[in-house]
């Protein structure tokens, strides 16, 4: 395969439109208010890498699990004291 300059931009292409659907699949997953969702895309498009590695670290919420065993903890501990 020849590596031209019309291939090497369709794969950036292809690359791009790819990460633009993980980010919208990343965001809308969970619910949240709108300008947070915005801002995260906008993240996530701009620097892909380092804009996933940053929503992994600050971006993810709870989930509904996590808040319910945390509220199951807490009332344990209060019933305890």
């Amino acid at each position: 395969m020849v590596w031209t300059w019309d291939v090497i931009r369709r794969v950036i292409e292809v690359l791009w439109l790819i990460n633009i659907g993980f980010a919208i699949w990343t965001v809308f997953r969970s619910r949240r208010d709108i300008a947070s969702t915005w801002a995260w895309l906008l993240v996530l498009t701009v620097f892909p890498v380092v804009g996933f590695i940053i929503y992994l670290i600050f971006g993810r919420q709870l989930s509904q699990n996590d808040i319910f065993t945390m509220r199951a903890e807490d009332q344990k501990v209060q019933e305890h004291f």
